[in-house]
Formats: C-alpha cells, sequence, structure tokens
C-alpha cells in the first residue's frame, strides 16, 4: 500500500506533466498563430476593376476565396480563429463602388465613433501602386485594436482596409496591415475610360439627338422559355416642350401576373443633358413592396430617399461613366455609331443601386442585326443579350439565367393580353399631363 507522502508526489508529478502538456499546447499554438500570420493568400482578383488583394491564410486561418457583394460595395475577409470559440483576428477589404466624397479625416473620426473609440496614431503608408492613409484606433472599453485604412481610386472608387486584433498584440496587427499593404495591386481599367467617353458624347447630344434617331415609346411582352406570356415592360421618354429646366420626362412600367408577380412604375425627369433629373420608383408585390425616389444635382451628388414611414436617406458621388438605366439605350447607340467593341459603364437602377455593367458586341452571322452582352459585375444571374434589327432598334432582350426573355410588341399586344393593367400603356399621356410627380 502507498504512503501518503507517496500518493503526494505521485499527484504533484501529474499536475507537472499536466501542467507541461498545457504549456507545450499554448506554445504550439502560438507557433501556429505566428507562422499564419506572415502566409498570404495569391492574390485575389476583382474582375474588371484592376484591384487584386492578398489576405493572410494558413493554419488557423478562415477566409474567403473570392470577393462577394454587399450592397454598393464587395468585400474579401479573413479570420483568425485559434480554437477557443473566439476570433482573435479578423481581416475585411471593402472595394466601394461609389464613395459619398467626404474626407479621410471624416471618415476616420465616424470610424472611431462607430467604434466608441478613440484614434491615437494617423499615418500613410504607399506600395508601388497606391497611397493609403490610416489609422490606430483603440478600445479600452472593449480591449481591442483596429487598424483602419483608406485608398482613394480613380473614378470615386475607394477601397477599405480593416485590421482588428482583440488580445491587444498590436505587433502582430501591424504585421498584418502592411503586409497587405505591400501585396495590394492596382491599375486603371481602360474600359472604364471608354465608358466615360461614351457618356460624355450622350451628354453632349441630349435627347433632342436621339429622339430622331431611336424609337423611344416601347412596349414588351415578358416571355418565359416555352413562349408564354408572364407580362410586359413599358418604356417611354419625351421631351415635355415646357420651359422647365427639367424638360425630358419618361415613365416606365414592368409588370407580371401570378402569385409571385409584380409591379413597377417609375417617372423621370431630367435636364436635355441629363446632369440633373428627379427619378421614382413604386414596386409592390410578394417579396418588394416599397417607394423611392433618387435625386441627381448639378454637382454630381445623388441623394436616394426611401419613402416609407420611417424615411432613409443615402448620398454618393457619380462618376463620369454613371447613366441611369432608363437612357442606357443610348449607350448601345452610341457603341454601334463609333465602333467600340466593349465598354464598362455604371448603370443607376430606379431605386438608387449602382450596377457596374460589362457591355461588349457579340459577333453574329448575319448583318441584319446586332447583338451586344450586358453582364452586370455585382449580379451575375442578371446577363442578358440585347438584339438590335436593321434599323437600330431593340426588338429583344433576352435574360440568360432565367431563360425570360423581353420581346418588342405593340400596345394591342398588351390590352388584349393583360387588360387588368392596360392603363400602363397609357403613361404617356400621364407624362405630358403633369401628373406623374
Amino acid at each position: 500500500m502507498l504512503k501518503i507522502s507517496e500518493i503526494k508526489k505521485y499527484s504533484a508529478d501529474k499536475l507537472v506533466l499536466l501542467g507541461l502538456l498545457v504549456l507545450s499546447l499554448l506554445l504550439a499554438r502560438l507557433i501556429i498563430a505566428s507562422k499564419s500570420r506572415i502566409l498570404f493568400s495569391g492574390p485575389i482578383t476583382l474582375e474588371y476593376t484592376g484591384l487584386s488583394v492578398s489576405i493572410p491564410s494558413g493554419k488557423g486561418w478562415i477566409n474567403e476565396k473570392s470577393w462577394r457583394k454587399k450592397g454598393d460595395s464587395f468585400i474579401l475577409s479573413s479570420i483568425f480563429d485559434p480554437g477557443i470559440r473566439k476570433v482573435v483576428t479578423s481581416i475585411l477589404c471593402q472595394y466601394i463602388l461609389a464613395s459619398n466624397n467626404s474626407s479621410t479625416n471624416t471618415q476616420f473620426d465616424q470610424k472611431a465613433l462607430n467604434l466608441d473609440g478613440k484614434i491615437v496614431k494617423t499615418d500613410r503608408i504607399t506600395n508601388d501602386t497606391l497611397t493609403i492613409d490610416w489609422v490606430h484606433i483603440e478600445s479600452q472599453k472593449k480591449r481591442f485594436n483596429v487598424l483602419f485604412g483608406i485608398a482613394k481610386l480613380p473614378n470615386n472608387r475607394q477601397l477599405n482596409i480593416e485590421v482588428r486584433q482583440s488580445t491587444g498584440d498590436l505587433k502582430s496587427a501591424k504585421e498584418l496591415f502592411s503586409g497587405i499593404v505591400k501585396n495590394l495591386k492596382f491599375e486603371n481599367n481602360p474600359l472604364l475610360d471608354s465608358g466615360s467617353e461614351i457618356i460624355a458624347k450622350i451628354k453632349q447630344k441630349g435627347l433632342i439627338y436621339y429622339s430622331n434617331k431611336i424609337k423611344l415609346e416601347k412596349f414588351f411582352l415578358i416571355k418565359d422559355g416555352k413562349k408564354d406570356n408572364l407580362g410586359f415592360a413599358v418604356d417611354i421618354i419625351v421631351d415635355s416642350g415646357d420651359d422647365s429646366e427639367l424638360n425630358i420626362h419618361g415613365a416606365s412600367a414592368f409588370y407580371t401576373r401570378g402569385k409571385t408577380g409584380s409591379e413597377q412604375v417609375t417617372f423621370f425627369k431630367s435636364k436635355n443633358d441629363f446632369n440633373e433629373f428627379i427619378w421614382k420608383i413604386e414596386t409592390s408585390g410578394p417579396l418588394d413592396n416599397y417607394s423611392n425616389e433618387v435625386v441627381l444635382k448639378e454637382n454630381g451628388i445623388i441623394t436616394i430617399r426611401k419613402l416609407s414611414q420611417r424615411a432613409v436617406e443615402k448620398n454618393y458621388q457619380i462618376n463620369a461613366f454613371s447613366i441611369p438605366d432608363i437612357l442606357s439605350e443610348f449607350v448601345f447607340f452610341e457603341m454601334l455609331a463609333n465602333d467600340y467593341q466593349e465598354i464598362i459603364v455604371d448603370i443607376i437602377e430606379a431605386d438608387g443601386t449602382i450596377s457596374p455593367a460589362l457591355i461588349k458586341k457579340e459577333s453574329t452571322k448575319t448583318n441584319s442585326e446586332q447583338v451586344f452582352r450586358v453582364e452586370f459585375l455585382n449580379n451575375k444571374a442578371a446577363s442578358q443579350l440585347i438584339y438590335f434589327d436593321n434599323q437600330g432598334q431593340i426588338w429583344k432582350k433576352l435574360f440568360l439565367q432565367q431563360d425570360i426573355s423581353l420581346e418588342m410588341c405593340n400596345i394591342e399586344d398588351i390590352a388584349r393580353e393583360f387588360p387588368e393593367r392596360a392603363d400602363y400603356t397609357m403613361l404617356k399621356d400621364k407624362i405630358l399631363n403633369k401628373n406623374a410627380f
């Protein structure tokens, strides 16, 4: 039988061994964490932007393999989880399509306010292609450090880089931030310049020029893959002839029938050069039910107001290759007239959403029609083929991923197929009678 002293010695030895085991595990985890901090992924490119970013990877790091859309931006993230059910480090890179034009210092102050922290250092770091202004924000209350950087990009784009560290290891946070900036690559995309040239031509010519070239009152039947009629669409743009600065009036309607059907009506007023406009939208259906107002002022600032019981407002600065969706047909016309094969433009949707679009000519077997492919970089499922006849008029729009098409029709076709909403075909009378606003 063991003596009490031997039992105590045996228990102490077990405690020592247990302590050594725990220490070894902690050291191993620290070694893994240390190695993980200095490993970076290969360049992760954001298509058609000229931007690529490398983010931390390796053991312990959980990261995304590609950029993903979030609102009017794209984000890329990586987190370090050492296995203690607590994320100790997080990385977030955000490519913003249209910034609100506020200064970096204003954005830094707002970031510190949002984090309930204080700015303890401001600095600047550069690499071969970009300059990044950054701040160190410290939060005593929540015990974390944040390094937040802003790179102002051409065409009112912006890249934000955020490193958040919750263990007080400021050195590792700085190494991570520095590593991301060091591996950051950017070059301007010439397709954006081509888009700017096209939009400049449209604004210079104004509506009067296009009214003699393009049919500005169009009606479409919406069909599924079986050619069954699902609904219809109406697009109208006219010169009201009044003395108002906003003399260009437009309207559109989109209607689909059935349990998942929806209705959308928009009204549009603009100056002849399209540098100022007011755009209102009403949408109703099982998935969406809202009202918006989008206003562009001469200074290039767009204001989006969600008209509800609790109004929400958002502002951003447009760039030189932005155009409202209701005027997008002019882009195709100018590409044909000036022999542009491929461009990128920002299409402003009726709800104020920015949709960067790659537009390129498709080769055809016949000279009697022209086909354009439109790929929305923030929504691949919305890719379209736009068909023009030999008179330069749109006769069909094909949504590739949804197997849905819009095919040109007459007012009588809509009235016959959808008598319950035939009043939408009379939008022209409504906007000319000044009843839309």
